[in-house]
């Protein structure tokens, strides 16, 4: 070893988890340093969103709600765990130790957040429903009232939990909120976006730009604190990063980039003694040196981009890609292993991807999750499977509808949509991330994801030759019928669509399907919003998803403090964990979502560590 530091704490990974121990650490006194293998700080949350699902935020309590702690509570453990949760159970049929951070999490979250915007100086405001409609306001309004909530304006248009309509879901609306978001950090995530498209997906978003509506919306957003049209959710993660990385200069922590962690060090008694590291992209030998600290906060992010593991303990997802950064490569976690106690390792943050995009490498410059379809926002457009038969809710929150892809013989998906659909919903602005190109029409711009066809059988023909290239890496063939099963799809579909019910999947038949969606068409006088018959003449388009995620679920098991436990479930003195490199009591649910209980039990483990 050529070189030793000392500090009082150590934070290996600077995504949003890292960034809030550090931050949290460094406020109470403490000598702390950074570490990031990249060389930049900031992690996937860089390109998120921020959104984040906390109880009891300021935002909510400004409004004189208060929220039950015992209802919350079993919300959360029904949505992670609807096979095992019992009303009359202790800790209501859940592991105990997953209750317990339920709970750490309940009376937390919200004095986390206070600490952030008090720090930070950056407001926190609800998220917006996604339909920000009419339909979507008096689906609101009357769910509020039902459970005795003020009917503020802008609780109206918040954006809806999963499952709002449950009896144990009492503040369905405003537990969502992000960062508000400005021109620097929104105009730099537009770059990034640009940058990750092809000449022909270019063409269509600079045409997009230039669109009168879109125009109108980019106005929308400059005159209203970048809070309505365009600008809502882009650019939240670059703002916070650029916030964090202030505060961390602010408060002195030593940021070490472009730094590898090859281990955990631990003194006799087993306590943690501090790390190994070297410069990354070097090899060990004769670069190493040690840093050493009593406490050590591992944020390092999933095992997503490690093959070996996800074949161990997550074979049961046909996972084709992974969003996040190609740094969480799960190393630690196979360092430590033999050591350390692992939880919920069979599960991921699930959603679809296009599988043509799918080929393409992970980069570093790709920090928006840019392959990933968040949301499939055409009204006049159902999802079938390879039998040409439609097979889930489109408008279900991405991860309910990935959860259809949990078995071996559903690899793949196909979205398919009219030309009205591409002029109502397409476009840059249309859809979140891998978005619908508004030019998808153009034969000469039309990028390589989308196949089209004058009719179903055509489009059949052309999907079976666009699926050719993939045959070796995914079960992905059409039934000899695929043409005739999705002609009488679409027109099942398009009954509902004119009666307003979809008797199959109750497509529109929640605030969730209405609030995660885009805003009802102009055209669209159905009586439900999200439907509307697909044309009886072509052309056709379709896009083939499949299964993907932003990271693993699973890792260090921890407890109700972050503090990582042995395989006999104590605690090892010193070692915390948080983010997507700890287990997370969400189990297969969607409960807390990924980045509130990161900086959460990020900012936990900092607490503890100053008490202990």
């Amino acid at each position: 070893m050529s070189e030793s530091s000392a500090y009082d704490v150590i934070v290996v990974g600077s995504g949003p988890a890292g960034l809030m121990a550090a931050l949290r650490s460094a406020t109470l006194g403490k000598k702390v340093a950074l570490i990031e293998s990249e060389n930049q700080i900031g992690g996937t949350g860089r390109g998120s969103a921020y959104g984040i699902w906390i109880p009891q935020n300021r935002l909510l309590r400004d409004r004189g709600i208060k929220e039950d702690k015992d209802a919350c509570l079993r919300w959360m453990c029904k949505h992670a765990y609807p096979n095992q949760y019992t009303v009359d159970a202790p800790f209501y049929g859940i592991p105990e130790l997953d209750y317990r951070q339920f709970s750490a999490y309940f009376e937390n979250a919200g004095q986390m957040l206070d600490f952030l915007e008090d720090e930070s100086g950056v407001e926190i405001v609800f998220m917006r429903n996604h339909g920000d409609d009419q339909d979507t306001y008096d689906a609101n309004r009357a769910l509020m009232k039902a459970r005795g909530l003020p009917d503020d304006p802008d609780l109206v248009r918040a954006l809806p939990d999963y499952h709002p309509e449950d009896e144990d879901n009492e503040v369905p609306v405003g537990r969502y909120v992000n960062f508000r978001t400005d021109m620097m950090a929104i105009t730099l995530y537009f770059i990034a976006m640009f940058r990750q498209m092809d000449a022909k997906l270019l063409v269509s978003a600079v045409y997009e730009m230039l669109r009168p509506s879109v125009l109108l919306q980019v106005a929308r957003g400059f005159f209203s604190k970048n809070d309505e049209g365009a600008f809502y959710y882009c650019g939240a993660g670059i703002r916070m990063t650029r916030a964090f990385k202030a505060l961390l200069l602010k408060y002195r922590v030593d940021v070490l980039t472009s730094t590898t962690v090859d281990d955990v060090l631990f003194n006799a008694s087993g306590a943690v003694s501090g790390v190994q590291v070297r410069p990354a992209g070097k090899n060990v030998s004769g670069n190493t040196r040690e840093l050493h600290a009593p406490n050590v906060v591992l944020t390092v992010g999933g095992f997503a981009h490690n093959q070996a593991l996800l074949n161990k303990y997550a074979s049961e997802f046909p996972v084709q890609r992974c969003a996040s950064r190609p740094t969480c490569d799960g190393a630690l976690l196979e360092t430590l292993e033999d050591r350390v106690k692992l939880g919920h390792m069979a599960d991921v943050w699930q959603t679809e991807s296009l599988l043509a995009l799918t080929r393409n490498a992970v980069v570093a410059s790709d920090f928006i999750g840019s392959t990933n379809v968040w949301h499939l926002n055409g009204d006049s457009a159902i999802v079938v499977d390879q039998r040409g038969q439609r097979c889930y809710n489109e408008m279900a929150q991405y991860s309910m509808r990935s959860k259809w892809y949990r078995s071996p013989d559903k690899e793949i998906a196909v979205y398919v949509f009219d030309e009205r659909t591409i002029r109502r919903f397409g476009g840059l602005l249309g859809t979140w991330s891998a978005h619908l190109p508004y030019l998808t029409g153009v034969d000469a711009v039309r990028p390589s994801f989308v196949v089209a066809g004058d009719s179903f059988d055509d489009l059949s023909d052309n999907l079976r030759e666009h699926l050719v290239p993939f045959e070796s890496l995914v079960n992905c063939s059409l039934s000899a019928d695929f043409a005739d099963n999705l002609a009488a799809s679409v027109t099942r579909f398009n009954g509902f669509a004119r009666d307003g019910v979809d008797e199959d999947f109750g497509r529109g038949g929640s605030l969730a399907n209405l609030g995660w969606r885009a805003k009802r068409a102009p055209d669209n006088h159905f009586l439900n919003k999200t439907m509307y018959p697909i044309s009886e003449d072509g052309p056709y388009y379709a896009m083939v998803l499949c299964l993907s995620c932003f990271n693993t679920k699973g890792g260090f098991q921890t407890d109700e403090h972050a503090r990582v436990l042995s395989h006999d479930e104590q605690p090892i003195k010193g070692l915390y964990a948080a983010g997507n490199c700890a287990a997370s009591p969400s189990n297969t649910g969607y409960v807390l979502s990924t980045i509130g209980p990161a900086m959460t039990f990020a900012w936990m483990a900092a607490n503890h560590i100053a008490e202990h």
